[in-house]
């Protein structure tokens, strides 16, 4: 009965992958993703270990101490990150060196991790919660320095902080993202000053496409929203503030 358990649960988690690979043009990535679950190396963890509400591979790890599942996964699905380590020979912490990650792959992490987090949460799931499972293991994960910039997230406080707008000016900002805006407006139930300094710190980083979200602004917040950012003539994007995803 695992066994069948399984087989729906990461042929589901597949289709979804698909699904959002096909959406960016990625068609080969979204047919070929996560073929090797199906091999009897894995998908045998994954019967034995399944629990519906995480991945068997911290099951196994728990029980035995490693996942032998996961060392057969990780060194063939590239949209992995610790795929795209190598030994070096130069004098590095841990003798390990993280390589930059295609963005290709970037993307289709993305869609796992999207994917993932709505198998496993189910009711639960909201928008943040990929972020949040990414970040999990990232601080301490072997990254590439230019892989871990673009899919940067830094709070408005640690955004002031002199070196960290230093190392930011060091790498190639392709595109902002400004969440919560309506932290950005006196006008709003949440202010926070230090949102007021986003758009002159974007400007010392270096200029690049910009969009502002939130769910919870009036037409006056949004006018101030769009005035502070410097994105007067931006266009507005509104949908429903019904979101059945929320309870």
């Amino acid at each position: 009965m695992k066994a069948l358990q399984h087989f729906k649960t990461i042929t589901y988690h597949k289709y979804l992958v698909m699904k959002g690979c096909f959406a960016v043009g990625l068609y080969r990535q979204g047919i070929c993703h996560d073929l090797s679950q199906y091999s009897w190396t894995e998908f045998r963890v994954g019967a034995k270990y399944y629990q519906g509400n995480r991945s068997p591979n911290n099951a196994e790890r728990e029980d035995i101490g490693y996942s032998s599942a996961w060392l057969h996964h990780k060194g063939r699905n590239r949209h992995h990150y610790e795929y795209w380590v190598d030994y070096s020979t130069q004098s590095i912490e841990g003798g390990m060196a993280p390589v930059p990650m295609p963005d290709k792959y970037i993307a289709e992490m993305i869609m796992d991790r999207i994917a993932a987090s709505k198998v496993y949460m189910g009711g639960e799931y909201t928008d943040r919660s990929p972020l949040d499972y990414y970040y999990q293991g990232t601080d301490r994960a072997p990254i590439h320095p230019e892989t871990k910039t673009k899919l940067l997230y830094v709070a408005p406080e640690s955004l002031t902080k002199e070196e960290n707008v230093e190392f930011l000016r060091s790498v190639k900002i392709s595109f902002y993202a400004v969440d919560e805006a309506h932290c950005i407006s006196e006008w709003g139930h949440d202010f926070r000053p230090e949102y007021r300094r986003i758009r002159p710190i974007i400007n010392e980083i270096g200029k690049a496409p910009l969009i502002a979200l939130t769910a919870t602004a009036t037409p006056k917040v949004q006018h101030d929203i769009q005035k502070n950012l410097g994105m007067v003539e931006a266009q507005v994007f509104k949908s429903s503030f019904n979101r059945p995803n929320l309870y």
